[in-house]
């Protein structure tokens, strides 16, 4: 082994191990090809051969990955995801998540990996959006009339979190009384005055209606809706890379082309 590289016996197992592991199959001609031309390229450098292979091993396995994925990322209707025609589909690319204040689960994505994929998803013009959803817990309906009347607001951060907080944080349980309740939303800078008066308002309500319509077809969270049409199946994917390339297979899918 030379001391800038690794050994190449080394590299050709890890090679195969890889490909075996991933079930991985490259077609022949793409790797008799790649040999031609290594062949073509190291001819006549004579003790050079063995560090130009290594070179060209490091970037084969650099693309291993790329190549995996490319070869198992076949996405299927009812394994991946599911259809759902009585919602009305999305004109642009847009990705919604269903979520419930009372779940550990999105507790944990809201401050987890939530802000990578919406970080990924603005580098790929693909919208993003949040529906609470209300068959968990006594207080779910007044949570989501809460976030309903804040999203897109300066304090919607600060009423999620601290509804979030009392359940995942403080662990105190759910509300007792409406009273306690409206302590919560003050404490994040919505009085009960403001509340009661922005329950009452178009927006709150049309946003509430909007997403009472997810109800019958969401039973689970948190999820995840490309174009308000695909309902992905989170339990079949094994990776965020995974997640990644089914958003970006069917943010590119129309109604018309569900199979």
């Amino acid at each position: 082994m030379s001391g800038d590289g690794i050994p190449l016996p080394f590299m050709c197992f890890y090679t195969y191990c890889f490909l075996w592991v991933r079930r991985v199959t490259i077609h022949p001609d793409i790797i008799n090809s790649c040999l031609r031309y290594r062949a073509r390229s190291i001819k006549g450098q004579g003790s050079g051969n063995i560090a130009s292979m290594k070179k060209f091993f490091a970037v084969f396995l650099y693309l291993l990955p790329v190549l995996a994925f490319a070869q198992t990322a076949v996405f299927k209707e009812g394994t991946h995801y599911e259809i759902i025609e009585e919602l009305q589909a999305s004109s642009q690319p847009m990705v919604t998540e269903l979520f419930s204040i009372y779940c550990g689960g999105c507790y944990q994505w809201e401050y987890g990996p939530l802000g990578s994929l919406q970080a990924w998803l603005s580098g790929q013009n693909i919208g993003f959006d949040q529906v609470h959803m209300e068959f968990m817990g006594d207080y779910a309906r007044q949570a989501s009339t809460a976030l309903a009347m804040t999203q897109n607001t300066p304090q919607e951060a600060s009423v999620k979190k601290a509804l979030f907080g009392r359940i995942h944080e403080q662990r105190r349980g759910d509300w007792g009384s409406e009273k306690e309740f409206y302590q919560t939303l003050e404490q994040a800078g919505l009085t009960k005055a403001d509340y009661d008066k922005k329950k009452r308002s178009l927006a709150t309500r049309k946003r509430l209606m909007a997403w009472n319509r997810y109800a019958d077809h969401v039973t689970s969270v948190p999820s995840f809706m490309v174009n308000n049409r695909y309902l992905i199946n989170m339990g079949s994917l094994s990776s965020y890379d995974e997640l990644h390339g089914l958003i970006a297979y069917l943010s590119k899918k129309t109604a018309v082309q569900a199979q």
